[in-house]
């Protein structure tokens, strides 16, 4: 136990945080309510995530979803980790009133785990105002540090008559800064921010900017912030190009609306391969999240989410969207997909029926889940249910690719016995009739 949480290893060290206040802008009553939380904590020299890159947050009582962290290890005695979450609440479930209740794992270079719990509690501003769209432009071409600085400018125009002091934001982003507020009178502000960070395939993030009136009234702005001049300039011309594919939401999120492709097939030019950051993406007026790809140099796989801003697109409008690969010498090269984007009021579709049998989509389901991650005695994979009358397998393999053992899987909660499996990275690849539709890295502890 750390604390009241029941982990799956006993940590060296468990200690409480800060409690935290995660916000949502208006609660819905129809979809799922996502609270948007930052906080920072004091953890020892040289502990960071379990899984590189990966830093887990796991609760019992709701999903939370870490946007991005940043690890501070400029002071001598100890590090400081910047954390910004999604808390997920199921659709008309309001926030636990005594809160939720999280813990943090770590661990050192030599697999030494310790734990933080964390107090989760949820507010909903008073007034939630109409979302908008800012757009930021790279500060730091000459970049030689691997951090990357994005700057933006925004003006939030308050309700007539409200007089409000900027009261500060939770973002996506754990690089976010605010560098200057100005008041302009006439219930009018200019923020000017920036983002720092490493990811140089950086292309979107979610902002919550706040105000509090003199009777102590939150009033809350969502900010969609899209990238309108990268860092990392993206070839224009591309290797080729596919016919138009319809695509159709799948739902509103943030300030975005999304295009869930799932799982999507691209036959197209041999001898390209993944970039050494993996497949990335960018359409116009909008951004591209990479959820899983690969390659095998003539075939492409990858999921993908697209996300427009809500407040400036148009259903029905064509938009290029461009993937980027890189050829045997590094240099990236992209392929062109035009995608007729279509979203009506009220309306939320699957990803419709593309035009062109050279992009096709290859299986449609909600999706795998593999946990827990890490594990210690055993390994659930839950299958989501479909009409699909497909061969399902799971296959573990060892850190080199050594196929360690292989099950098969029927509709739901599959699980496997890993008790006799030494401690170490592994990973679960899942196939349909033989083909790979997911690959997740898992760290199996004692």
């Amino acid at each position: 136990m750390c604390h009241e949480v029941e982990i799956d290893k006993n940590c060296d060290q468990c200690d409480g945080l800060e409690p935290v206040v995660a916000t949502v802008c208006s609660e819905s009553e129809t979809g799922p309510n996502t609270y948007l939380a930052n906080f920072s904590f004091h953890v020892p020299k040289g502990y960071g995530p379990c899984i590189e890159d990966n830093l887990y947050i796991g609760s019992e009582e709701a999903d939370i979803t870490v946007e991005s962290f940043d690890i501070d290890d400029t002071n001598p005695s100890f590090d400081v980790i910047t954390v910004c979450i999604l808390v997920w609440i199921p659709p008309g479930s309001p926030f636990p009133s005594n809160g939720i209740t999280a813990y943090i794992s770590l661990c050192d270079k030599e697999g030494a785990m310790i734990c933080r719990d964390i107090q989760i509690t949820g507010e909903s501003c008073d007034f939630c105002m109409q979302g908008i769209t800012s757009s930021v432009e790279c500060r730091d071409p000459d970049n030689t540090d691997d951090e990357y600085v994005y700057e933006g400018i925004v003006t939030i125009t308050l309700p007539f008559g409200v007089s409000a002091q900027f009261d500060g934001v939770v973002s996506t982003e754990s690089g976010f800064e605010i560098v200057n507020s100005v008041d302009n009178g006439n219930d009018s502000w200019t923020i000017t921010y920036s983002i720092t960070t490493t990811d140089i395939h950086f292309n979107h993030a979610i902002a919550l900017l706040s105000f509090i009136d003199l009777e102590g009234n939150k009033y809350c702005v969502p900010v969609s912030i899209i990238v309108s001049d990268p860092c990392i300039d993206p070839p224009v011309e591309c290797v080729a190009a596919w016919a138009s594919k319809q695509m159709t939401c799948t739902g509103e999120e943030n300030g975005f609306i999304e295009f869930d492709f799932g799982q999507m097939l691209i036959y197209g030019p041999a001898d390209y391969e993944l970039c050494d950051g993996g497949l990335w993406g960018t359409i116009e007026g909008g951004s591209v999240e990479v959820n899983a790809a690969h390659t095998n140099g003539i075939q492409l796989y990858f999921d993908i989410t697209v996300l427009m801003p809500t407040a400036t697109f148009v259903s029905g409008e064509t938009y290029e969207m461009r993937l980027y690969l890189c050829d045997e010498r590094g240099n990236t090269v992209c392929y062109l997909i035009p995608l007729e984007l279509i979203c009506e009021s009220g309306h939320e579709g699957g990803g419709g029926e593309g035009r062109s049998s050279e992009l096709s989509s290859l299986y449609e389901f909600d999706g795998y889940a593999i946990y827990p991650n890490p594990a210690t005695e055993r390994l659930i994979i839950n299958v989501p249910l479909s009409s699909n009358s497909v061969e399902r397998t799971a296959r573990l393999m060892d850190s080199t690719g050594r196929l360690v053992s292989q099950i098969n899987l029927g509709m739901g909660r599959t699980e496997l016995s890993i008790s006799d499996n030494l401690p170490g990275i592994y990973f679960v690849a899942i196939f349909e009739d033989g083909l790979p539709v997911k690959v997740e890295k898992v760290v199996f502890m004692r």
